[in-house]
This record gives structure tokens, sequence and C-alpha cells, in this order.
């Protein structure tokens, strides 16, 4: 691999949130630790005084509209949209768990038309400038969970959280046998603020108006409380590293932290530290198109090993996730949210993908029937419903295929969607959620990286190999 700089020098001083600590975003100095209000009251009241001062904003706006000339009026509007999303940040950082975690999932989604576009950046700060838990607070999490403190348990812990979010943070420790690790606390009580801050932040966000799409909202809404039900479960994150550790271990390319059962529980998670590269670190090396192409085939076939044979997905498909090393192996981090599908879904899914590949319309379009998404006798609607998997099937359907960094292909997206409100008889399926939110991902990541392959033959070579384990063959 071309590049500037040694990876592997780099690698252990300049990889923020490494470890079993990634998708948590790094601590840096802007960041002032504070405690988490964790009361009932005093959650609802912070954002009912949020609601509330949208609502006041939102509704003077609209009464100044009326004597403002179009231009004026837009331009108001959007300081009121900026004024508001500033506020809601500010809130939710503060806040973290469930609160915290819906501004992160709608500033991922803001590509997707859920947010006016120069809200963005606004969000984005979710991602990056989250407050963090004050150590005495921390020290007595890990007291309450391993009945022991830090200075005990481990050789040495710092104090400074290396990395942030929602639901907890991670600290860098050291074993007494020498083994250097990372251990992710679970805020004290943020388990016990998820459905009244969910209840709340329905309001908040009716009143904004910074939602533009109710059915898309709602949706976001209930992937959260499903997505921290179980992040909230550290034992649960163990049983998934252990279980994707074994499927993988037959594949060098991927790598998982080992969790350290003895000093976890159910809200602590000790894991060996795995120190790599942030996706942009990486880029920034120069890396030659040949490493690119290698190492979107190794991310494409990931995601196919987890859909097609092992039936389980790592559900989160932010770039914090993933770290990369020098010859192009993948760290894969933070398994708390797995989302399982079963064959009843699964197979019509990966047969509606291979009758498109093969040309076969009446045969996806049943593939599609048999998962309720297609409705019955109306061409319109089926044509449409064509016209959006040949976008998201584009790679598939062009050998060889480069990914692009230029947005195309998200901006279709975009143009298309709003064309199915026309068809209110078209129904999602749940699971799509989760794994269409992936498939964006992993798109995201190989379109940064630009890279060019024959990913219709990564994925018939993986359907066949889950036949060879034992999964249906299509019909």
């Amino acid at each position: 691999m071309a590049r500037d700089e040694d990876i592997t020098r780099l690698a252990p001083g300049e990889a923020s949130a490494s470890g079993g600590g990634a998708g948590l975003e790094p601590v840096t100095g802007a960041r002032l630790a504070q405690e988490i209000p964790t009361g009932r009251i005093s959650r609802f009241m912070k954002l009912s005084a949020l609601s509330a001062g949208a609502s006041t904003r939102y509704f003077g706006q609209r009464v100044r509209g009326m004597f403002q000339e179009p231009e004026a009026r837009a331009e108001a509007m959007l300081k009121t949209h900026m004024k508001t999303a500033q506020k809601t940040v500010e809130v939710m950082g503060n806040l973290k768990g469930a609160v915290m975690k819906v501004g992160q999932m709608i500033s991922f989604n803001a590509d997707n038309g859920v947010l006016p576009p120069e809200l963005t950046s606004v969000f984005g700060r979710l991602q990056s400038q989250a407050p963090t838990l004050p150590y005495p607070s921390i020290r007595a999490q890990i007291v309450r969970e391993l009945k022991e403190p830090p200075e005990k348990l481990f050789a040495s812990f710092d104090e400074q959280p290396m990395a942030a979010a929602s639901l907890g943070q991670v600290h860098a420790a050291r074993l007494h046998s020498g083994e250097e690790v990372v251990v992710k606390i679970q805020y004290p009580g943020i388990d016990k603020t998820i459905e009244s801050d969910l209840w709340q932040l329905r309001s908040v966000f009716k009143a904004s108006g910074l939602v533009g799409r109710a059915a898309e909202a709602e949706l976001i809404f209930q992937e959260v409380k499903e997505r921290l039900t179980e992040e909230l479960d550290y034992e649960l994150e163990a049983k998934n590293l252990l279980q994707f550790r074994e499927f993988f271990a037959d594949d060098p390319r991927i790598l998982i932290p080992r969790y350290i059962p003895e000093l976890s529980s159910r809200r602590v998670l000790t894991m060996e530290r795995m120190d790599g590269l942030e996706l942009e670190q990486v880029l920034a090396l120069h890396p030659e198109q040949a490493w690119r192409n290698a190492l979107g085939a190794t991310l494409y076939d990931l995601l196919l090993r987890q859909l097609i044979e092992l039936r389980r997905l790592h559900a989160d498909p932010q770039l914090g996730n993933f770290r990369f090393l020098e010859d192009g192996r993948v760290i894969m981090l933070d398994l708390g949210c797995v989302k399982s599908f079963d064959d009843a879904f699964m197979e019509p899914y990966l047969d509606s993908i291979e009758a498109r590949i093969r040309g076969d319309r009446d045969w996806m379009a049943r593939c599609l029937s048999d998962l309720g998404v297609l409705p019955e006798g109306n061409d319109a609607a089926r044509e449409l419903i064509f016209e959006f998997a040949d976008l998201v099937m584009r790679p598939l359907l062009e050998v060889p295929y480069r990914f692009a960094d230029d947005g195309q292909v998200i901006s279709e997206l975009k143009a298309i969607a709003p064309r199915f409100l026309a068809f209110p008889e078209v129904q999602g399926h749940p699971d799509l959620v989760f794994l269409h939110r992936t498939y964006l991902g992993f798109f995201f990541i190989v379109s940064r990286l630009r890279a060019e392959g024959d990913w219709q033959t990564i994925f018939f070579q993986r359907r066949e190999a889950g036949r060879q384990r034992g999964r249906p063959r299509a019909s």
C-alpha cells in the first residue's frame, strides 16, 4: 500500500477510540465532564422546556411570516430551524441515553432527507462533542458492578476517558498480566430513562418540525427503542462477541476483540485493546487503488457472510465501529446492536436480489409479495419498487462497478423517496429498517474508498457458501 507515513507507527497513538471502545467518539479537551440528570422529573422538565421553546419559536415565526416576502420568510424559517437545532443538540448531549441516540440517528439519516441539509452539521456535533461523565461517578459504577474499585481490579486505569457515547464511555486500562484493555462503563441510571425520554421526544420533534416525514420519524423512534434495549445489556454484547469471534475465526481478514469475563458485568464490559486507523486516516495516506478494491471486497464479503450464512447482522453502520490495518484487515467493534433474521424473511429477500440480477422480474415480484412489500394489482407501485431496486442494486447489475465518492446514488435515493407517498399501500418490513441502514453504511464506506470490483460474483459465491451451510436453496 502506497502511503506518506507508516501506518504501523501511527496506529497505536493516533487511532482515536481504539479497541472495544469503537463506535464511541474520541474525547477532546473541548468537552467538559458533567453529571447526567437521571431523575424522570428533571429530564421531563428539560425536554418539556425544549418542546415549549420550539413551539414558541415556530409559532412566532409563522405569525411574522404572514407579513414577510417569500425569500425573507424562508431565510427566517431557516434561522428558526438552526436555533432550535442548536438548543436541541445541547440538551441531547447533556442528557445522553435515548435523547442523544435519537439525535445521532437523525444526524446519520440527514442525507436521506430527515433534516433540512443546512442542519446536518449541527446535529453532527452529537457524533463528536458529547460531554463526559466525571470519574468519581464512573469509579462508583465499577464498584457497584464488579464489587472492587478499578485501582484494585487493574494494574492501571486511565481516569480520562478515551471515548464517549450516548449510553456509556470507554477508559483505557492494563491488566495485572500486562495486557492492554479497554473498559466500557454504562452511565449510572441511564437504563431507567429510556421509556419516558422517547415519549417526550416525540412531542419535541412534532412541535419543532425538524423531522420532515412522520413515518420516517416513527421508524427512527421504534428502532432506537429496540436498539437501546439490546445495547443496555453488556452481557448480551459479550455473547455477541463470542459468537462473532467463533464464526469469523476462519477468516484472517476480520478481527474482533476478546472480552474478559471476570472483569465484565451487565453494565461493565472489559475487552482486549485493538488499535487501528479510522477510515479517514487511512485515506489520508493515499492508498493505491488495488488496496482500496481489496478492502472494499472484504467489507462486502463481511456484510454478506453475516446476512447469508450467520443470519445475524452487526446493525450499527457508524464508521466508528470499524478500524483498519495496513495489510487490509478489518477490526469489527461494538457488537451491542446485532439484528437476527429468520429464513422466512431472509430467503425471499435474497431471492429477490438473485431474481433481479438474472432479469426475472416476475420472480422478483413474487419474492417481494412474500415479504409483504409489493401490493397486488398495482402496476405503478410495482414499477416504482423496481426502479428503487435498480438504484440500490446498481453495484450488482454493472460488472465491474466502481463506487464513487460523489453522493450521486444518495441524491437519486432522495429524489425517488417522496414518490412512495403516492402509494400508501406499499408496505415496509420491520427487518428492512436495520438491514437497509446497514447497507447504506457499507455503501458510504466503499464510496469513500472509491472501490471497484465484481460485486455480483462475490454475492453469488457467498450465496452458494450459505447453501453449503444448509441454508435453503432459491426456488
